[in-house]
C-alpha cells in the first residue's frame, strides 16, 4: 500500500471517530495566523459582536453538510483534454446550481465536474472565510484536489442552460459620467474588487437611502439582471454599513446600532442595514442590451437630447 493511500485511510478513520463537524471555536478562529480579523471586519464593515454572530451563523451552515460531500466545479475549456486530471482546482461549491466558470467566460465549452470530498480534505479556515465574505456562493475550498473521489463530468455544453433569477438591478452614478456611459455603451469597472476581481457595483434596492453611494448620485441606470446573468457572473455581496455612519447612528442602551435618524429624529434607515449589493464581474457591454431605462435626479438639455437620440427611455425625479 502506498504511503498516500495509507494517509487517506487514516484521515477517513479519524473523521469517523471525531464526527463530520467543524469543531473550531470563535477564540481559535480569531487567533489563527491565517485569519486577519481587522481586514475581514473592515471589508464587511462590522463591529466585533456582529462579526462573531456572522461567524457562528456561517459555522452552523457548514456543519449541516453531510460527508462525504458532493461538490461541483465549472471549467471553461476548448475540449475535455484540457482538464488537468492531477489538479482539478481548489475552489468548489456544494450547490450544483452555483457552479460557474470563475472568469464568467462562456465562449468555450463549460464542463461541470462533480466529485466527493471528506471533511478532512477541506481547508476549514479558507472555506469559512469565503462563506463569510460571499455567503451565496457556498464555497468549499479543497486543500488537496487529488483527494477528491468519484470525479465525473456532469454537464458539457456551450452555455449554461439556466440563468440566475437576479431581477432588476440599479447602477448609481453621477450626471457628469452619464454622457460617456451612453456614448461608449459601456459601464466600466470602478472598483478593484474585494481583493480578487474588478466589478460593476449595483443594488437590488431603488431606495437612494438604502445604498451608500447612491446618496451622492444623480442618476440610476435600471438594468435587467436576468439578462446580465446569462453572460456575466453576478455575485451577491453581504455589505452591512456601520462605521461610515457612526457619528449619526442611533444606538440602544447596550450600544447596538438601531438606525439612522433624520433631522426630526425619525428612524429612516436601520443601523447595520443591508445594501442589497450585487457585483457584476467585469465591465458591462453592450449596455443597451441590458438597459431598461435611466432615472434622472438631475438633468440638462444635452443629456436628455442624447437619451432621445439613442432611444433610451428615461424619467425625471
Amino acid at each position: 500500500m502506498k504511503k498516500s493511500e495509507l494517509q487517506q485511510i487514516i484521515k477517513e478513520e479519524i473523521g469517523k471517530i471525531l464526527g463530520d463537524k467543524i469543531n473550531l471555536s470563535w477564540e481559535d478562529f480569531i487567533k489563527n495566523k491565517n485569519v486577519d480579523i481587522k481586514e475581514l471586519r473592515d471589508e464587511l464593515r462590522l463591529d466585533l459582536n456582529s462579526f462573531k454572530e456572522l461567524y457562528i451563523k456561517t459555522l452552523n451552515k457548514l456543519n449541516k453538510l453531510k460527508f462525504p460531500l458532493k461538490i461541483y466545479r465549472a471549467l471553461s475549456v476548448n475540449n475535455i483534454n484540457d482538464i488537468n486530471q492531477n489538479n482539478l482546482g481548489n475552489h468548489w461549491t456544494f450547490d450544483k446550481n452555483l457552479a460557474e466558470p470563475y472568469s464568467g467566460d462562456y465562449s468555450k465549452n463549460t464542463i461541470i465536474l462533480k466529485g466527493k470530498v471528506m471533511l478532512q480534505d477541506i481547508d476549514i479556515i479558507t472555506t469559512i472565510v469565503y462563506n463569510i465574505l460571499i455567503p451565496n456562493e457556498n464555497e468549499i475550498y479543497v486543500s488537496n484536489p487529488f483527494n477528491i473521489k468519484q470525479v465525473k463530468i456532469l454537464t458539457k455544453n456551450n452555455k449554461l442552460t439556466e440563468a440566475k433569477q437576479v431581477g432588476i438591478l440599479y447602477h448609481w452614478t453621477k450626471l457628469k459620467n452619464l454622457e460617456n456611459i451612453i456614448k461608449t455603451n459601456r459601464i466600466n469597472t470602478s472598483h478593484a474588487g474585494h481583493g480578487t476581481f474588478d466589478y460593476v457595483s449595483t443594488t437590488r434596492s431603488k431606495d437612494k437611502l438604502q445604498f451608500g453611494i447612491a446618496e451622492n448620485s444623480d442618476v440610476a441606470l435600471v438594468l435587467d439582471g436576468d439578462k446580465i446573468s446569462n453572460k456575466y457572473k453576478v455575485i451577491p455581496y453581504h455589505d452591512l454599513e456601520t462605521e461610515e455612519y457612526d457619528d449619526i447612528t442611533v444606538r440602544d442602551e447596550d450600544g447596538n446600532a438601531i438606525g439612522i435618524a433624520d433631522d426630526e429624529g425619525n428612524i429612516i434607515r436601520y443601523g447595520a442595514f443591508d445594501e442589497m449589493e450585487e457585483l457584476i464581474v467585469g465591465s458591462l457591454y453592450p449596455l443597451n442590451k441590458y438597459l431598461i431605462k435611466v432615472i434622472l435626479y438631475k438633468t440638462n438639455p444635452k443629456i436628455e437630447s442624447l437619451l432621445k437620440e439613442k432611444n433610451i427611455p428615461y424619467e425625471i425625479k
